[in-house]
């Protein structure tokens, strides 16, 4: 009897804990479940609501809606996502915890911030782009964020949000998050980093975290996890706005001075691939044809408040002969030769069947080429451009020209980004400055073979062409230079170099 009452209570025991177990691992997993997220997220009274859209990317999984049609996930999933970051009512908004902005003043159009030294205003949020496709990539889609809400009095476009990336346990407090204020698009080995480098000589102008402080290359590389060659790591928007954090915690401590320096300081991003590579067109959910419709500068036109872009162009036949050794592609103008006919061999073939977007905006296509030919045609990227931004929103000068002059085009640089002059002798400082990275393979290497020369010329002609009529000026035909290169190609044949 007594033993049959000692086993009972053993079993029950048993099946007690192993309850207990189940209740306590089943509590576990909904609590990290996007489900609790979202149902906690909709009574959350914090800030985040208001200032914070980017901190709400964590709730989107794949898991969210298992059962339901695609498209009715889309919707429930975007509402659930949105709804908990734009308030209807301004009315609604909660006080900030005291210490950090005190919201003084509410209407239909803004919300007026204020803290001990200044006030701010902060645009209203609008709704999220009719764009807007896919929450459940791994790749953002930032047509699903609703638009930021840059702050008036800061000339670089800064927001505030939730310094603790959206967990609902932490210390509510703001933080202050940039993007560069301007963009040096391209081109590589046309001297990007020599005048990034440059720029930042001007007490206004701040450097990024990013490669050699200069280089982000999220827009089009690390957004999607790609790099030259390579498959990397898929970076997030709030990683790549890190970037320039060292801008945000500067301006940040502006503002609570109330320094009228806010209006002055700025960063940049000088990223020579966001100008050309738009390799990655089909991982963007808008994209649902044989062509690209969405690109990274109509991604850029839907983010940003009104950004400035720098883009210097060089020759684009000496451009490619410094870029084949910069990128490794060879050591020698005879293995340049064999890879140009190769390289453009491809592009000729694959535009007898498809359109100029299709070739050059193919990852197959530069999987095949022997060299980055391509992009040495300013002038297929340039329009896309185009199509976004006004044209008074981009600096262009040739590399030719400014090398010639430097001290000329980087104070031409600073009055297209608005920063207050510098004297004769500062420029003159600036322009002694060591020239930046140079390809030393380039340098000791033997020149380009004439008929080499003759070629890329020729392929890049109707391209050039194109450019000059686009940008209504001659020079970019570059046929200044192309006779200065005939010269040299004359006393090189003849010194009769072997082929």
């Amino acid at each position: 009897m007594r033993r049959s009452q000692c086993r009972s209570f053993q079993i029950t025991f048993i099946l007690g804990l192993c309850l207990f177990v189940w209740f306590f691992v089943s509590y576990k997993w909904f609590k990290n479940s996007p489900y609790y997220k979202i149902s906690e997220s909709q009574f959350d009274p914090s800030i985040s609501k208001v200032l914070s859209s980017l901190n709400s990317w964590n709730l989107r999984t794949r898991q969210d809606l298992p059962n339901q049609s695609q498209e009715a996930a889309k919707l429930k999933s975007r509402d659930n996502l949105y709804k908990n970051v734009v308030f209807e009512r301004l009315n609604d908004i909660p006080e900030v915890k005291e210490g950090v902005l005190e919201f003084i003043q509410r209407s239909e159009q803004h919300v007026l911030v204020k803290n001990e030294t200044g006030s701010y205003f902060i645009e209203k949020y609008g709704n999220y782009s009719s764009l807007c496709t896919d929450l459940h990539s791994d790749i953002q889609d930032l047509f699903c964020m609703t638009k930021l809400p840059y702050l008036e009095d800061v000339k670089n476009p800064c927001w505030y949000e939730l310094g603790c990336d959206g967990k609902l346990d932490c210390d509510q407090t703001l933080r202050l998050r940039c993007l560069p204020y301007y963009h040096i698009l391209g081109c590589a080995k046309c001297a990007t980093t020599d005048v990034y480098n440059r720029l930042i000589q001007h007490p206004q102008i701040f450097s990024n975290n990013g490669i050699l402080h200069k280089e982000a290359l999220w827009w089009s590389w690390y957004k999607y996890g790609i790099t030259n060659w390579n498959i990397k790591r898929i970076q997030t928007f709030e990683e790549y706005t890190s970037r320039f954090d060292n801008t945000a915690e500067h301006i940040q401590t502006l503002i609570q001075d109330g320094s009228k320096l806010v209006r002055k300081i700025i960063t940049g991003d000088a990223s020579p691939p966001d100008f050309w590579d738009f390799r990655a067109w089909p991982l963007l959910a808008q994209n649902k044809g044989p062509e690209p419709t969405i690109l990274t500068p109509h991604i850029m036109k839907y983010i940003y408040r009104k950004p400035k872009f720098i883009l210097i162009l060089r020759n684009p036949t000496d451009r490619l002969y410094s870029d084949y050794y910069f990128s490794g592609y060879g050591d020698n103008p005879y293995s340049f030769h064999q890879d140009i006919v190769n390289s453009i061999w491809t592009i000729e073939n694959c535009l007898m069947n498809h359109t100029v977007q299709h070739c050059f905006y193919s990852a197959d296509i530069f999987a095949k080429l022997k060299s980055r030919i391509h992009f040495g045609c300013y002038v297929v990227y340039l329009k896309e451009w185009l199509k976004m931004f006004d044209r008074d929103q981009f600096y262009i000068v040739r590399t030719e020209d400014y090398a010639d002059d430097v001290d000329k085009y980087i104070a031409e640089i600073f009055d297209f980004l608005e920063v207050d002059p510098l004297s004769d002798s500062k420029l003159h400082k600036i322009e002694m400055k060591k020239k930046q990275r140079i390809t030393k393979s380039k340098q000791k290497a033997d020149p380009m073979l004439p008929k080499t020369h003759k070629i890329l010329d020729k392929f890049y002609e109707k391209y050039n062409k194109e450019l000059s009529e686009v940008l209504k000026d001659k020079k970019y035909m570059w046929s200044d230079i192309n006779t200065i290169n005939k010269w040299k190609l004359s006393d090189l044949n003849k010194l009769k170099i072997k082929e």
